[in-house]
């Protein structure tokens, strides 16, 4: 099929144009599509290397040539329209070596390829260092010097006029991850847009009658600042007139104190700036509001008007509590503003947005040079409020198993004692209960190997003893031994159905084997589960003396009833209880050796047969 499409390509002839196209669209999806790493290091390769060849700008471009060219760039139109997430950057970097002008590619190929660019655009990052050999810094690049020529403006303005917020954002990228000397491009390519809009709508038969909708609108760099506080202090407030004046401007000329003033003097300026945020479509002019957003929400606060609060909050894009400011000295520092967020989350019952905001600043630490937030001396009491807030609310919180599985694992991870600085012991047990009580197995299991790995079992309390023998089954189903009897060695005491000397001492072995053998209690009440952990161990233990000999001794228990809720009620009888020991035993160690014991409800563990 590949010999077959360059040849359709090169050796060109209109009855062959859709097919040529279909080939070629099928060939870069193919190489964009590739998952494999050894095909994916192959195919990139080998597409570059064609196009090269076929349009490298040292080859000389024949009539058939021009055709094959067309063709590509048909099939880069059909690729991407696409629905699927395809790479397409990449084309971008293999079509950087041909003959194709900026003007050449289609349209819907340089916005889609933008596109993906600007949505990987980290969280804040104009207060960020990027780094110059980042991979976003380098594509940014390689797209401006791709499908923006200098010699070719009417190309580029083309894109602007399709998408004006993505081409906006893209630029205001470039712009603030070069250095100086070349940090002004982007702006450059701007205001060339907007220039050449202005003289679209001069040339016009109502020049002087413009109206602030149209392109050439705020042209006007040394009154846009003028002209946006009047548009959100005058009557009729129009928010799409003042977003477009907002995108017309670079990102530094965009003075949020005077904006957050225009607001405040507004009678109804929190209104305003919420239709404002909501209407807006540029993530970049949302992300500069910021500081009128969490200004006004500080306010709000500080009124205690927490509904308001919490839909200012929704308003917040991308908030770096260390750069963002608030105007209205409510408060002082980053700390404090991470806190107002908190606050307003837990006003609002939105526990777990509280909880995922103190995880992410890192207010695990009491020590707050430890704290991913800059704070001062002042902040310490003010972190002590917050911690007694959120423990209020964790203790009140109502039986949603689920929510309570995802707070307990993100707080778990993140303390190193269940007690400080949040207590969680009610709530791990709560939970615990309720997700085994629901069958939702995995999640429990799953924080009790949280615990594990933080090394917090000295401190896991169930105040249902049954839910330790719960967890000890399903550790084994899912082929944790280890776990289990680590789990049945902990609680043996709290709880009634396991053997008390189920952990004797090797030493307690070496005397078996000189006098009779070692007695061990096993109640028939215990499951199939239950038994393979107890032998499991005992093999560990016989190991260690392979002369010794263990009497089991059988003695009659029933299930609780409250184990019946968890799990399939078992035969207790003492006989049933033994066929399971023998049937667990054979499994675990198909040759050990099994005698009668001294009584019917008894059986001694030969070590010596055990050995052979």
């Amino acid at each position: 099929e590949l010999g077959e499409a360059l040849k359709s390509t090169m050796v060109f002839n209109g009855g062959d144009k859709e097919k040529s196209v279909k080939y070629w669209t099928c060939l870069i999806t193919s190489c964009l599509r590739a998952k494999n790493p050894t095909f994916k290091s192959k195919i990139a390769p080998m597409l570059n290397e064609i196009l090269k060849k076929l349009f490298g700008k040292n080859n000389r471009i024949g009539p058939d040539d021009v055709k094959g060219c067309q063709i590509v760039l048909e099939s880069l139109a059909e690729v991407s329209c696409l629905q699927e997430n395809l790479p397409i950057l990449h084309c971008v970097d293999f079509l950087k070596q041909t003959n194709f002008s900026a003007s050449q590619y289609p349209l819907s190929f340089k916005l889609r390829a933008i596109k993906l660019m600007v949505d990987k655009i980290p969280k804040g990052f104009m207060s960020k260092a990027m780094d110059q050999s980042d991979m976003l810094v380098k594509w940014s690049y390689r797209l401006l010097r791709t499908f923006f020529d200098d010699k070719d403006r009417a190309s580029a303005k083309e894109i602007y006029d399709a998408n004006p917020i993505l081409i906006r954002d893209f630029l205001n990228f470039y712009d603030n991850t070069r250095s100086c000397s070349s940090r002004l491009i982007g702006n450059s390519w701007l205001d060339s847009f907007q220039t050449s809009g202005s003289q679209a709508s001069d040339s016009g038969s109502d020049r002087g009658q413009r109206h602030p909708s149209q392109p050439g609108f705020h042209n006007d760099k040394s009154r846009l600042p003028d002209n946006i506080i009047q548009m959100i202090s005058q009557q009729s407030f129009a928010p799409l007139i003042l977003i477009r004046a907002l995108n017309s401007c670079r990102l530094d000329e965009i003075n949020t104190k005077n904006i957050f003033g225009a607001f405040k003097l507004a009678q109804d300026g929190v209104l305003r700036l919420k239709k404002t945020i909501s209407l807006c479509s540029s993530d970049m002019i949302k992300e500069r509001l910021n500081d009128v957003t969490i200004s006004f929400m500080s306010m709000k606060v500080q009124e205690q008007i927490w509904e308001e609060s919490f839909e200012l909050f929704q308003l917040l894009h991308n908030v770096n509590p260390n750069t963002v400011q608030d105007f209205s000295n409510c408060r002082k520092t980053p700390a404090s503003l991470v806190f107002l967020m908190i606050e307003v989350c837990l006003n609002a019952a939105r526990l777990e947005k509280a909880v995922d905001i103190f995880t992410e600043y890192c207010l695990f630490e009491e020590d707050c040079l430890k704290w991913k937030v800059a704070s001062s001396p002042a902040d310490q009491s003010s972190w002590a409020e917050i911690i007694s807030d959120i423990q209020i609310a964790l203790d009140n919180l109502s039986s949603n198993s689920m929510m309570s599985f995802r707070l307990l694992k993100s707080i778990i991870s993140h303390q190193d004692t269940f007690l400080k600085p949040l207590d969680i012991t009610t709530l791990l047990n709560t939970s615990i209960s309720t997700l085994l009580l629901e069958k939702i197995e995995a999640e429990a299991i799953n924080l009790l190997e949280i615990v594990f790995n933080k090394g917090l079992l000295h401190e896991f309390r169930l105040t249902n003893p049954c839910l330790y023998r719960v967890l000890v089954i399903l550790l084994v189903r899912r082929k944790d031994m280890w776990k289990a009897v680590q789990l049945m060695l902990k609680f043996k005491y709290r709880v009634s159905a396991y053997p008390r000397n189920f952990n004797f001492s090797t030493s307690e072995l070496g005397l078996s084997a000189q006098r009779d053998a070692k007695e061990f209690e096993i109640k028939s009440c215990l499951t199939d589960e239950e038994i393979k952990v107890i032998i499991f161990h005992l093999m560990e233990k016989l190991n260690r003396n392979p002369s010794s000999n263990i009497r089991i001794i059988f003695k009659r228990a029933e299930m609780e009833d409250e184990m019946k809720e968890y799990i399939d009620d078992v035969d207790c009888s003492i006989q049933a209880a033994m066929e399971r020991f023998k049937v667990e035993l054979k499994r675990l160690v198909p040759k050990a050796g099994l005698m009668p014991g001294t009584s019917r409800n008894s059986l001694t563990i030969d070590k010596i047969t055990l050995m052979i």
